[in-house]
């Protein structure tokens, strides 16, 4: 069986597929991600869309489009010829998803929409018909009330496995209708009518199971807005449809309103929810000149913003993308129970025909008795547990590590992250914020700390350079002085005259120009008449949670951490030291910290950590490459993982949910085939009813997807430090 069908199998599919088919558009080329559903052949730069270096999509309709319609609208909008073969790009994936809705049931014998009203009416009779056929009636009226159980109360299941047994397709539906029709013909009518009211009620608690799911993960396809409040020249908000904006519109935020697309605030304060995107909970303040991120939530105030990306392009698609093509990387536990349900179910049916016919032709037992226990033989086989739970098991984990912040670009790295046992980590944008602030100013003999912290301030807020607004920062000093001749040298520093005085505020190499040499290194100094007035010291910020990041790392089965950096070792161990980072490489050209990636990585299943611009050959190297950033670099780099919103804490958050989520798929596996080996060794010795054997397939099946959303709690157990 290369795919099982039953409904619970199929509405799992669905949960892993987008629940809506909004009008999108999108352009790749091959130098960046492309979001269509061939992303594995695009890691070999092969477009799953053959011959092409552009394409674009447009589907506006939310209703099913019959196969006509959807040639009509691929030619009409598809700009590249696929000729005979199957389009795999996003948007025609997303189509043929909505026409399968449609005909599902003719092409794998279910019909998949819940259970309506009218079955349970006829589920209600049937219970009573079969209750009935036990009173002391006639024979034949027993019978007649057996068979009508049968039929109201499966009259869909038998219709499906009829067809399926037309189609020579053996599933869930099929096995069941033989076991069902073979037993009541043999005269086992109890047992005929406990296989269809089992296998029903079990059917609707797996749609309740499956609606769990869905509402679970429906939180992820709702980040994104699908309209935004457009504004005229006169001011006037029109909403209109969010990828109708182009970049430079403005548009308007209301209290409470998701923002629709990445811009950046004109007018206006409020708070911003970004907890979707982050995971962080607190929210942070937005005023004039403020990043918005599409997805995040505007708390009070009305907001004026300019938009500078495209709706494909912002933040909460680029989540989407990701999110829908993870569900295609499959690992090598999800592989293997696809090859396994391929050769299972046939080998099954073969063993059950042996069962029927091998004893009693050996002279144990008669036909009818081993034909019966073949039938339950089947039933208890089905490997329906297996097939829904394992890829259940695997998104609901990539769902609740996408509430830490996190994003996994497919289930195969839920199982490599599960194995990390090294963390390598870059310095700069991950361990430290990027950002730099002065350390300490010294003051030099003949000069006052107010007049050096006063000229120092005066000099460099004529300069939009980090070091000149850390040392603003720093300094604190607002006094007004008359400053002239402001003259910023680009890489040197800043110089300016103030009460007749030179100043001179930067490098060595400024003060090189001026024929002054320093007798100790500085980052940067402050200069009188030609003379040293001051050394200012500089050094990167820290984020709290990067200083405990070793200890939540190791509380995590993390074994070594290791900083790998191109800065100055002085630097490098700074860092280290606040950060209880034992072993660290400096001065590291790129295609070094490759060599010491691959050192790491004789003893160990790596991760490396990295800002993910300048680290792509080191991220692609390691094992699990993970990086720190937002926007338009999620669909561009070379890692497996993205950190939203650089906060480093969330990695031992990850960690955690991979070790626990791989920890119920290792016990859904087990506990699917210890259960059905107990079920067939009793069928065998002729202990197992056919209720038990319904059981092992549909009771199975539901405690192993109940198993699997139960991912989603470990969120809200466990607590972590920040």
């Amino acid at each position: 069986m290369s795919k099982c069908s039953c409904k619970a199998c199929a509405a799992a599919e669905q949960l892993t597929k987008p629940q809506n088919s909004h009008c999108h558009h999108h352009d790749h080329n091959h130098e960046q991600h492309c979001h269509c559903q061939q992303v594995e052949s695009h890691e070999q730069d092969s477009c799953g869309c053959e011959g092409h270096e552009h394409h674009n999509h447009h589907h506006d309709s939310h209703d099913p489009p019959d196969e006509e319609e959807h040639h009509r609208c691929h030619d009409a909008c598809c700009e590249h010829d696929h000729g005979e073969e199957h389009c795999s790009c996003k948007a025609c994936v997303e189509g043929e998803a909505l026409m399968k809705q449609e005909t599902h049931q003719d092409e794998h014998n279910h019909d998949h929409g819940e259970m309506k009203k009218i079955d349970f009416i006829l589920y209600g009779i049937s219970v009573a018909c079969f209750v009935l056929a036990f009173l002391p009636i006639p024979e034949i009226v027993s019978t007649i009330l057996f068979g009508a159980c049968v039929l109201l109360a499966g009259y869909d299941l038998l219709w499906n496995g009829i067809k399926g047994l037309f189609h020579l397709k053996f599933e869930e539906d099929t096995l069941m209708t033989i076991a069902a029709v073979a037993a009541f013909a043999l005269g086992e009518h109890p047992e005929a009518c406990m296989v269809v009211l089992l296998f029903k009620i079990g059917e609707f608690l797996e749609q309740v199971a499956i609606k769990r799911s869905r509402k679970n993960l429906k939180a992820l396809t709702e980040i994104r807005p699908d309209t935004a409040n457009r504004l005229l020249e006169d001011g006037t908000p029109v909403p209109v449809k969010a990828e109708e904006i182009q970049i430079g519109e403005k548009i308007l935020v209301r209290a409470g309103d998701k923002v629709p697309l990445d811009c950046v605030v004109l007018s206006g304060h409020s708070a911003i929810d970004s907890s979707a995107l982050t995971g962080e909970s607190i929210p942070v303040p937005a005023e004039t000149g403020s990043q918005l991120l599409s997805g995040s939530i505007n708390l009070s105030g009305a907001l004026t913003c300019q938009v500078n990306k495209t709706f494909e392009n912002s933040t909460a698609s680029q989540i989407l993308n990701l999110v829908y093509a993870s569900s295609e990387k499959k690992g090598k536990t999800e592989k293997f129970i696809t090859r396994f349900s391929k050769l299972y179910t046939p080998i099954v049916i073969i063993c059950g025909i042996l069962l029927a016919v091998v004893p009693p032709l050996l002279g144990i037992l008669d036909f009818k008795t081993w034909i019966l226990r073949s039938l339950i033989f089947l039933v208890a086989s089905c490997p329906c547990a297996l097939v829904i739970s394992v890829p259940l098991s695997f998104f609901s984990s990539i769902g609740a590590i996408s509430k830490q912040g996190i994003l996994i670009k497919g289930t195969k790295y839920v199982e490599t992250l599960s194995k990390i046992d090294c963390v390598a980590m870059d310095k700069t944008g991950t361990i430290t914020s990027g950002k730099i602030e002065v350390e300490r100013i010294d003051v030099m003999p003949g000069f006052t700390q107010e007049q050096v912290y006063t000229y120092a301030a005066a000099v460099e807020q004529y300069s939009n350079h980090p070091i000149s607004q850390a040392i603003c920062d720093y300094t604190q000093k607002n006094e007004k002085l008359e400053v002239s001749d402001v003259n910023e040298i680009a890489g040197f520093g800043v110089s300016a005259i103030i009460d007749g005085q030179q100043i001179l505020c930067g490098n060595q190499k400024l003060l090189a120009r001026y024929q002054m040499t320093p007798k100790t290194y500085a980052a940067s100094y402050l200069c009188i008449d030609g003379k040293i007035a001051g050394m200012i010291y500089l050094k990167e910020t820290i984020p709290q949670a990067s200083k405990t990041i070793v200890q939540e790392l190791e509380q995590n089965g993390v074994q070594k951490v290791v900083m790998l950096t191109g800065d100055s070792s002085q630097a490098a161990k700074t860092v280290a030291e606040q950060c209880g980072i034992s072993e660290y490489h400096a001065s590291l050209l790129p295609q070094d910290k490759v060599e010491q990636l691959q050192r790491l990585k004789t003893n160990h299943t790596v991760a490396f950590v990295g800002d993910g611009i300048n680290d792509a050959p080191v991220l692609a190297s390691a094992d699990l490459g993970i990086s720190m950033g937002l926007g338009s670099e999620i669909a561009n780099n070379s890692s497996d993982v993205v950190i939203m919103g650089n906060q480093l804490q969330n990695l031992p958050k990850a960690i955690h949910l991979a070790k626990r989520s791989m920890g119920v798929v290792k016990f859904n596996i087990a506990f699917a085939l210890l259960i059905k080996l107990i079920v067939i060794i009793l069928v065998a010795i002729g202990l197992a009813p056919m209720w038990l054997g319904v059981f092992a397939d549909t009771g199975v099946t539901i405690l192993a997807m109940l198993n699997s959303v139960r991912i989603f709690s470990f969120v809200r157990k466990k607590k972590y430090s920040s």
